[in-house]
């Protein structure tokens, strides 16, 4: 098992700290902890497929590795996937933007916005990564 297994596991911490929150009404917790559990899989993903992928050291690494996961995604799975599977992609920079707010706004998210505005594009996003790339090529 490679050390990269371990962002892995962080994801699926992550994903029950953010199932917690939710079922708890704290939509600001919910929101960073389910973002980084995205973030911690397509992190996993880069290390463990993309043969030398490294993060450059800069303040801009999350939006780094947003658009270095979509460059891999589309390229490798151009001709795999359903239309769908590419749109629940291109939400991923709104997670991020959503991820700030949750941990630096003053103001809650309230349920309204998370259930709208964040899991209705989360929820398939998250499943489409989990079960097409991440589950389908540890097999």
């Amino acid at each position: 098992m490679s050390g990269y297994e371990n962002l892995k596991i962080k994801s699926e911490h992550n994903y029950i700290i953010g199932e917690i929150s939710q079922k708890n009404e704290y939509f600001d917790v919910a929101v960073s902890r389910y973002y980084y559990s995205l973030f911690q899989l397509i992190n996993y993903i880069l290390f463990t497929r993309k043969n030398g992928f490294k993060i450059p050291n800069s303040e801009g690494s999350h939006t780094y590795i947003i658009t270095e996961f979509k460059r891999y995604f589309y390229r490798k799975y151009k001709d795999k996937l359903k239309d769908e599977d590419y749109s629940d992609l291109t939400v991923l920079d709104d997670f991020k933007r959503l991820r700030k707010q949750a941990d630096y706004d003053q103001r809650f998210i309230t349920e309204k916005e998370f259930t709208n505005d964040f899991w209705k594009k989360f929820n398939p996003c998250y499943n489409m990564v989990l079960s097409k790339l991440v589950m389908k090529e540890d097999e």
